[in-house]
């Protein structure tokens, strides 16, 4: 079967990792598959988060309680982990292709948006199966699945999100760097000496609007 247990080598898994590649993928899919986790592995934050993914990466390959596949398929419009109950594997199903539009407002600018990016929504989807591995409802944990990717998102120089759907995330999930490098801060936080105190070159997310929590079997990188 091509591709069985691809995910799980390159997230640097022992023998016994539990994630694959959908074995029904063909050749091309599986490569960008391989392709967006080395991508993942190999991103350096510049607010030194990039830890934090590598220890997903690896929870994700090694999950005792599930196993989980990757599918990509080019035709779906919402990526999606999809977690029957009671069923294994977990789908996530990943399109490699899809860079429609996020959210409106991007590095502080209006007129521009903020796109999905193919790894960044992989590196997503696969912090759902990870929340689902610790016994989680991934629905109810959106805000952490964009946290982590923002790490991402800051490594290779992408907008970072600040809203998932219509929902304002908590502040917490971006971290914001000043013009001339200086270190990293949480908008929630004080500005650091070094900052450009109004500096429109970094994303400033809203405060955050109430939403109930939904519990469902499935979640997306955005709601439908």
């Amino acid at each position: 079967m091509f591709g069985i247990v691809i995910i799980a080598a390159l997230v640097l898994a022992a023998p016994s990792g539990r994630a694959m590649a959908d074995p029904t993928t063909g050749n091309s899919e599986a490569a960008s598959i391989a392709a967006a986790m080395q991508r993942i592995q190999r991103s350096v934050d510049p607010c030194g988060e990039s830890r934090q993914v590598v220890a997903l990466l690896r929870e994700f390959g090694r999950c005792p309680n599930a196993t989980y596949k990757i599918n990509a398929d080019t035709r779906v419009t919402r990526n999606l982990f999809d977690r029957p109950q009671g069923a294994s594997p977990r789908i996530i199903t990943w399109n490699p292709e899809l860079r429609s539009e996020l959210e409106s407002g991007c590095d502080g600018d209006p007129a521009k948006s903020v796109q999905r990016d193919p790894t960044a929504s992989l590196l997503h989807e696969i912090a759902h199966a990870v929340q689902d591995c610790r016994g989680l409802n991934p629905g109810e944990h959106e805000a952490e699945a964009v946290r982590i990717e923002n790490i991402y998102r800051r490594a290779v120089g992408l907008c970072q999100r600040s809203r998932y759907g219509e929902e304002i995330l908590p502040l917490r999930v971006v971290k914001l760097q000043s013009s001339r490098g200086g270190r990293c801060w949480s908008p929630s936080t004080i500005v650091p000496d070094d900052a450009v105190a109004h500096d429109d070159s970094r994303p400033r997310p809203q405060q955050r609007a109430t939403r109930s929590a939904v519990v469902d079997e499935s979640s997306g990188d955005r709601p439908n």
